[in-house]
């Protein structure tokens, strides 16, 4: 345990070596949307219980005070009324999760896209500044690795 909370440290540590200013900002722009989509996840996941007992028995969930002030306040009189409310509700809350959700995707891949590149064209750029006689010692292939194959696995982290 104390030896996977040092490889998460030491990891971060990396990240926060080679991340610039602006694609730290974007992480955490990431993580939040991450976070608000889970809190969405659950919610939607929570609202299908409700909703089936207003499907089975909307009289006692129409009894509860604390449910019959809110059914109140939002104009909800009946048990026909409640059963319209909660079902447009519930299909209401998936289509903006799942739209989140896409959002969030598109922002995670984007991002982790990006990072790629920019870590790819720096990873060149110190190769191409380098002098003539590094190019004896070191195998093509290492190069190529560095350039492909290392920054995929950066890569893969942010996955």
């Amino acid at each position: 345990m104390k030896k996977n909370i040092k490889a998460v440290f030491r990891m971060l540590q990396e990240l926060n070596y080679i991340l610039n200013k602006k694609q730290k900002r974007q992480a955490a722009v990431v993580c939040v949307a991450i976070l608000i989509s889970v809190v969405l996840e659950l919610l939607g996941v929570s609202m299908v219980l409700p909703f089936l007992q207003a499907l089975l028995s909307p009289e006692e969930l129409m009894s509860k005070p604390i449910l019959m002030t809110i059914f109140t306040a939002l104009g909800v009189e009946n048990d026909r009324q409640l059963l319209l409310f909660m079902g447009s509700a519930l299909i209401f809350l998936y289509i903006f999760k799942n739209l989140f959700l896409i959002l969030c995707s598109y922002c995670q891949y984007n991002y982790s896209s990006q990072i790629q590149m920019e870590l790819s064209v720096k990873m060149l750029e110190s190769y191409m500044t380098r002098p003539y006689t590094f190019f004896l010692d070191i195998n093509s292939s290492e190069l190529l690795r560095g350039c492909t194959g290392d920054i995929g696995s950066v890569y893969i982290i942010y996955i």
